[in-house]
């Protein structure tokens, strides 16, 4: 049998792996000198975790920066959770692997 062989889905597959290693070491270790990164997310997708008001505010794509004021980085096989200061007001998220748009560092 000839089966096609689905790049896309593989690729997609691979970065949120590398992306869930690098979140790892960083929930362990923490950042080195000046690293940091830019996370953008869907607010919309069904299991992310923010309050009403973020969602509120940030409808299509929410970018958060993991570099200075963040705490309680934990990952799991399907996203992570972390702790941020927005705007003077500290919240807890959750944000699934499946939500993410883009990733840099």
């Amino acid at each position: 049998m000839n089966q096609r062989i689905n790049y896309d889905i593989l690729m997609q597959d691979a970065l949120i792996s590398v992306v869930k290693q690098i979140l790892k070491q960083v929930s362990r270790s923490g950042f080195n000198n000046k690293q940091h990164l830019y996370i953008t997310f869907s607010p919309k997708h069904p299991n992310v975790k923010i309050s009403d008001a973020i969602r509120e505010e940030f409808q299509d794509e929410l970018t958060i920066v993991l570099q200075y004021e963040f705490w309680d980085l934990i990952v799991d096989d399907y996203g992570f959770f972390v702790s941020l200061a927005f705007d003077k007001s500290d919240e807890t998220i959750y944000v699934p692997f499946s939500s993410l748009i883009y990733v840099n560092d």
